[in-house]
């Protein structure tokens, strides 16, 4: 941070915020030792899809997990799934 601060940056402007640098080094396996916790943290970056991402965020949510991707895109095949079920007839045997 001090680099940033010495060319003009707000030291408040850096509060919840990361290099992206640092972070996709550590995607791939070569986190930064931290002075004081731990290592950098990798960052898992959307590309630019961010729009279809809210579907993931619980409400009041910022952020979401794998889980939720993986609940979010199962219930859709579940939906699907009930949906083509009730289209399909029903063949009733007569005798």
């Amino acid at each position: 941070m001090a680099n940033y601060v010495a060319k003009g940056g707000k030291i408040e402007d850096t509060v919840g915020r990361k290099c992206l640098c640092n972070a996709l080094l550590a995607n791939i396996g070569h986190a930064q030792a931290r002075k004081d916790d731990g290592f950098e943290q990798p960052l898992v970056t959307v590309g630019d899809d961010l729009n279809s991402i809210a579907q993931f965020l619980a409400p009041g949510r910022e952020s979401y997990s794998a889980a939720d991707v993986v609940r979010s895109l199962l219930s859709k095949v579940l939906a699907k799934q009930e949906a083509v079920a009730v289209e399909e007839p029903v063949l009733v045997a007569t005798a």
